[in-house]
């Protein structure tokens, strides 16, 4: 969660910068649009993307020295660490507190964008209608300002005559349906509330979504000073406070700015083409190891407070005492009753009477003996986390045993279903077993 969060937020800062220096100043209010709207999807879609572009390197089970050296590979992140195991632990008492913080602050912004929601709907049912064609107007006296959400525009209840300019500005919202972006950067800001440029972003988003309004009313009245007049007595009335709505005279001087602007230079398009290195190198930071390792670890101080939540994380196994891993996460053949079945975790040889260490605090809930996973421990971490061991030759706790990180929980064995020493491995995220490899890193 935490890394999702920095690196959208670092490909907003980028797109917004390279917008606030490069495009901003041109006339192209359509293009910035797309753009404005495209690199926020994008943003929200990278950190995603490490889950269609494998870059790490396969294994083939019946291949030695590719297992070898996949787990010496292994075995070097377990050193890297274990290092960090005792500031984790120390760490951890933080992390419930801030998580709920977020949270907090998250349903606070998303209540009132629903209490805006509310509102505006409780105000149609206050309003009267008015006859206009491809839109829905309504005329409200509790409102001093025009404005438009979704399909309707509203209009002041004291306006006896509504300038038609006015009212085109609010009909082009509608029709370019511009409440889209609106909706959308106002939950994106829910959800990034922490993230100072989000607010930037925000402003250039409306302020575009307002010059382009403009252009439309300029190109059918054709009267700028006649405009920027009514522009400018609107401005002077106060208006509904809501952050979904789009508002005719705010702000002024930036589209005042704009209106008289000489249009840009068609070959000034091209400029686009810089965003191109800002998505790839988004991209990379969240494929590419040799760039996501860096970032993870100079931000691994924030995971490890914010994010960990009594997550499992590292080997339940001693660096010097895996051999290789004999079974991935995934469908595979079962060893014993020959039909394929879905793996649920990952097999660690090791010899037999190996340690087995618990991979993050927690209680144990089961601690038994059976006929398919032998001696099997499982713990629970958290409501989200529990982490299950199997195939063990002996168990050291017992069911409602408080265990720590890197605490001696069994041995490695050959018990039950197995044709083998070595350790099952499972982790459960929100009651469903996941890939443990996601948390060996």
């Amino acid at each position: 969660m935490v890394f999702y969060l920095i690196l959208a937020s670092t490909g907003m800062l980028g797109f917004w910068l390279y917008y606030f220096v490069v495009l901003r100043r041109t006339t192209f209010f359509n293009l910035n649009r797309w753009y404005l709207f495209g690199a926020l999807i994008f943003c929200l879609l990278v950190p995603f993307t490490h889950h269609f572009v494998d870059v790490s390197r396969g294994i083939e089970p019946e291949s030695n020295s590719v297992a070898l050296t996949y787990a010496s590979e292994m075995l070097s992140t377990v050193e890297a660490i274990q290092d960090r195991v005792v500031i984790v632990q120390k760490a951890a008492t933080h992390i419930s507190w801030l998580s709920t913080l977020y949270f907090i602050i998250c349903a606070f912004f998303l209540l009132r964008f629903i209490w805006s929601l509310i509102s505006i709907n409780r105000l149609v049912k206050g309003s009267e209608a008015m006859s206009s064609t491809g839109a829905k107007v309504y005329r409200n006296h509790r409102i001093t300002q025009p404005f438009s959400l979704f399909g309707r525009v509203f209009i002041p209840g004291k306006w006896d005559d509504v300038p038609g300019e006015i009212l085109c500005h609010e009909l082009e919202h509608v029709k370019k349906r511009h409440f889209i972006d609106v909706v959308l950067i106002e939950l994106v800001a829910i959800l990034f509330w922490f993230n100072p440029v989000i607010y930037f972003y925000k402003k250039s988003v409306r302020l575009n979504l307002e010059y382009l309004a403009d252009r439309a009313v300029l190109f059918q009245c054709g009267n700028p000073l006649k405009y920027q007049s009514l522009l400018i007595s609107n401005a002077l009335e106060s208006s509904i406070k809501s952050p979904i709505t789009t508002h005719f005279a705010t702000p002024l001087k930036n589209r005042i700015t704009m209106m008289k602007k000489r249009k840009t230079q068609n070959w000034m398009r091209v400029a686009l083409i810089g965003a191109i290195p800002l998505a790839a190198g988004l991209v990379a930071m969240n494929t590419r190891n040799e760039v996501k390792q860096p970032l993870e670890k100079s931000i691994a101080t924030i995971l490890d407070v914010v994010e960990n939540d009594n997550k499992p994380s590292g080997f339940p196994l001693a660096a010097n005492e895996l051999v290789k891993v004999s079974s991935e996460y995934g469908p595979a053949m079962h060893p014993i009753l020959k039909v394929e079945k879905m793996h649920q975790g990952i097999d660690l040889v090791a010899k037999e009477g190996t340690p087995v260490y618990a991979t993050a605090d927690g209680e144990v809930t089961e601690s038994a003996e059976g006929d398919v996973r032998g001696h099997f421990i499982r713990i629970k971490h958290s409501e989200v986390y529990q982490t299950q061991y199997a195939h063990m030759s002996k168990r050291d706790v017992k069911a409602g045993d408080k265990v720590k990180r890197g605490e001696i929980i069994g041995y490695v064995g050959n018990t039950g279903q197995s044709r083998g020493a070595h350790l099952h491995y499972e982790i459960h995220e929100n009651s469903k077993p996941v890939d443990p490899r996601e948390f060996m890193k």
